[in-house]
C-alpha cells in the first residue's frame, strides 16, 4: 500500500511539473488596474535579477505556483506607465456585475450608475499608459447569446474591456505579434496575424455626454471606448469577438475622441453602426487590418460621423472583406465606403452619350458609401443604308454584221428655228398649314402626359417643403445670390419654408434640406403650415406614429391633411 502510494506520489509531482494539472494562471481586471494606477510602485513587488540588483520593474498580480508576476510596470522618465502583460487577464465577478460594471480605466472616466442619465461617476487614472500585451489576451468575458451574437440588454454587464477616459492616452503595442505562414490542399501560401487580444467587450454604460433618451446600457465601443480629449493608438495587436447592440462593435470614439491605428488588426466584431469602427471624432489609419466584421444597418468596417467626424485612411491600411447586413440612409453618419463587402447599387444612369466618334459612359452609385462604379458605353456607329443586291446581267448577244450605208444625199440647208416664247412663272404652292389643315403629315411632337407617382419612401424635408408650396400655390421668388441652397433642386422651396417660417435656420439648429422626415418633423411643419399659410390656428395636426419613427407614406399622410384643410376653410368661408 505504501509503495502504490509512493508511485501516486511522484506521477502527481511529474503532473504538477509538466503542467498537466495545474489550472491556467489569469491576472483580473482589478489587479490590472492596480499595476496601471501604482505609479508610485507602493502596491508592487521589485522585481530583482540573478544577481539580486533591483530592474526598476514592479511586479503585480503573483503566481504562487510559478513564482511570476502575471504583470508587470515601470515609469519611464516622460512620466508615461509602462505595462506588460506575463499572462492574461481575465475580467472577474469580482470586477464587476450588472449593478457595477467594470473595464480598464486611463485617464478620466465618466460611467452612469444607476437608470437615471444624471447619476454620473467620473473616476481619475493614470493619464498616459503604453500597454505591452506580449502575446497575451484582455479578456472581458462578456456573455455571447442570442441575434447571431448580439447582446440583449439586461442579460449581462455593458461595459467596454478599455475606457480611454478625458485626457487619457493609451497605446497598445504586443512584442510578440507575428504572421504565420501555412499552405493548403491546393499549396496554396496563406499569412495568419497572430498576437494578443483585446475580446470579449460588449459596450459601455450611458453618459452625461450622450442623449437622456437612450436606454441605460446603450452599449457604445465592445472592445475600446475613447471619451472626448481621449486618444486611442493602436500599433499591434487584435480587437476581436466584441459585441454591441449599438455603435462600434470593435472600437467607439466620442466627439473630440481620437483612435490612431498604425498596425495590428480589428476583426470579428459585431454592431448594430459600424461593425469594427464607429466614430464620432477623429480616425487615423495608416496600417493595420479591418476585416470580417459586422454591422447591422451601416459601415461593416467603419461607420464615421458625417458633420464633424474626421476618417482618414492612407499607407498599408487595409480595410475588406467587411459586411452590412441590412444597410439604411441615416442623415447623419456616412459610411464611406471601406469594408463593406456587398455595396447596395442604385441603377446605372448615363453621364456621358455615346457617339459615332467615341465611348459613353455610365456610373452608378452606393447611397450607403458614396462608392461610385463606372463603365463604358460602346460608341454608336452610322447608319449606312443596305445597298440592294445587283442582279447579274445577261449576256450580250452578238451583233450582226452591219450592211454597207449607201452615200447620203446633200442634206438642204435648215431653216432657222424661231425664238422660244418666255416661260411663264409657277405660281407658288399655298401654304396649307396657314388654316390649320395638317393635310395627313404626321404631328412633329408626340406628347406623352406624365403619371403622377405616390409619395412614398424614405423623402427628404426640402421635398416636403416642396409639396406644400405646390398646394398652397406659392409664386417663385427672386433668391438673393447669397442664398445658401442656390443651386439646391427645391432651392424655392426652401427659401419658401425660411420665410414662411415654417422651418428655421440658426447656429444651434442648423438647416438640413436634406433630413430624413419624421413623424416629428413632419408634425412640426405642418402646424406651422396651417397656421402661417392657411390662416387656421384652431385646427389640429393629427399624426400616429411615434417621434423619431421615419415617415415613409408621406403622399397619403398630405392627402388626409388636404382634406381635412378643405373642410376647415369650408367651415371658415361660411
Amino acid at each position: 500500500m505504501k509503495k502504490l502510494s509512493k508511485i501516486v506520489s511522484i506521477i502527481l509531482s511529474l503532473a504538477l511539473c509538466l503542467g498537466m494539472v495545474s489550472p491556467a494562471f489569469a491576472a483580473s481586471f482589478s489587479q490590472l488596474q492596480e499595476a496601471i494606477d501604482d505609479t508610485d510602485s507602493s502596491k508592487g513587488t521589485a522585481i530583482v535579477d540573478e544577481e539580486g540588483r533591483e530592474t526598476g520593474r514592479y511586479g503585480y498580480a503573483h503566481n504562487e505556483e510559478t513564482n511570476q508576476y502575471g504583470i508587470e510596470a515601470w515609469n519611464s522618465e516622460d512620466g508615461t506607465r509602462n505595462v506588460q502583460l506575463n499572462e492574461d487577464v481575465t475580467r472577474t465577478p469580482e470586477d464587476g456585475g450588472f449593478d457595477k460594471s467594470s473595464s480598464i480605466n486611463i485617464g478620466t472616466v465618466h460611467k452612469q450608475q444607476s437608470m437615471n442619465p444624471e447619476d454620473v461617476c467620473a473616476t481619475e487614472h493614470t493619464e498616459t499608459v503604453v500597454i505591452d500585451l506580449n502575446g497575451n489576451d484582455i479578456n472581458g468575458k462578456c456573455d455571447r447569446t442570442t441575434n447571431e451574437g448580439y447582446l440583449q440588454w439586461g442579460t449581462v454587464p455593458f461595459d467596454s474591456v478599455i475606457r480611454v477616459g478625458e485626457g487619457g492616452s493609451l497605446t497598445i503595442n504586443d512584442s510578440k505579434a507575428h504572421s504565420e505562414e501555412s499552405q493548403d490542399e491546393n499549396g496554396d501560401t496563406t499569412s495568419t496575424y497572430v498576437s494578443g487580444k483585446i475580446t470579449g467587450g460588449n459596450g459601455k454604460n450611458q453618459t452625461e455626454s450622450e442623449s437622456e433618451n437612450a436606454p441605460f446600457g446603450s452599449g457604445y465601443g465592445g472592445g475600446v471606448y475613447v471619451e472626448k480629449d481621449g486618444k486611442f493608438t493602436l500599433n499591434d495587436g487584435t480587437i476581436t469577438e466584441n459585441r454591441t447592440p449599438a455603435r462600434g462593435g470593435g472600437v467607439f470614439v466620442e466627439k473630440d475622441g481620437t483612435f490612431e491605428m498604425t498596425g495590428g488588426q480589428i476583426s470579428d466584431n459585431k454592431g448594430y453602426w459600424g461593425g469594427g469602427v464607429c466614430s464620432d471624432g477623429t480616425f487615423i489609419m495608416t496600417g493595420g487590418t479591418i476585416t470580417d466584421n459586422i454591422s447591422e444597418w451601416g459601415g461593416g468596417g467603419v461607420a464615421s460621423d458625417k458633420k464633424e467626424g474626421i476618417f482618414k485612411v492612407s499607407g498599408t491600411a487595409d480595410i475588406s472583406e467587411n459586411k452590412t447586413i441590412a444597410p439604411i440612409i441615416n442623415p447623419y453618419l456616412k459610411y464611406d465606403g471601406y469594408g463593406d463587402g456587398a455595396h447596395t447599387w442604385s441603377e446605372f444612369v448615363e453621364t456621358r452619350p455615346a457617339t459615332a466618334e467615341q465611348d459613353g459612359e455610365e456610373s452608378r452609385t452606393c447611397p450607403h458609401c458614396n462608392k461610385t462604379e463606372t463603365r463604358p458605353i460602346p460608341y454608336v456607329a452610322p447608319d449606312v443604308p443596305e445597298i440592294p443586291d445587283i442582279p447579274e446581267t445577261p449576256e450580250t448577244p452578238e451583233t450582226p454584221e452591219t450592211p454597207e450605208t449607201p452615200e447620203t444625199p446633200e442634206t438642204p440647208e435648215t431653216p432657222e428655228t424661231p425664238e422660244t416664247p418666255e416661260t411663264p412663272e409657277t405660281p407658288a404652292i399655298p401654304d396649307d398649314s396657314a388654316d390649320g389643315d395638317d393635310g395627313n403629315y404626321p404631328p412633329a411632337v408626340t406628347v406623352i402626359e406624365d403619371q403622377e407617382v405616390p409619395l412614398a419612401g424614405l423623402l427628404p424635408v426640402a421635398q416636403l417643403l416642396e409639396e406644400l408650396r405646390q398646394y398652397a400655390e406659392a409664386p417663385d421668388a427672386e433668391l438673393p445670390e447669397d442664398f445658401k441652397w442656390l443651386d439646391h433642386e427645391f432651392a424655392q422651396a426652401i427659401y419658401w419654408g425660411l420665410q414662411e417660417e415654417l422651418v428655421s435656420d440658426t447656429e444651434e439648429t442648423p438647416f438640413n434640406p436634406e433630413e430624413i422626415v419624421t413623424v416629428a418633423l413632419l408634425r412640426e411643419v405642418l402646424v406651422n403650415f396651417v397656421e402661417r399659410c392657411m390662416g387656421l390656428d384652431d385646427f389640429i395636426v393629427t399624426l400616429e406614429g411615434e417621434d423619431d419613427e421615419m415617415v415613409m407614406d408621406l403622399g397619403a399622410r398630405l392627402d388626409a391633411l388636404y382634406a381635412g384643410l378643405e373642410t376647415a376653410l369650408a367651415d371658415k368661408a361660411a
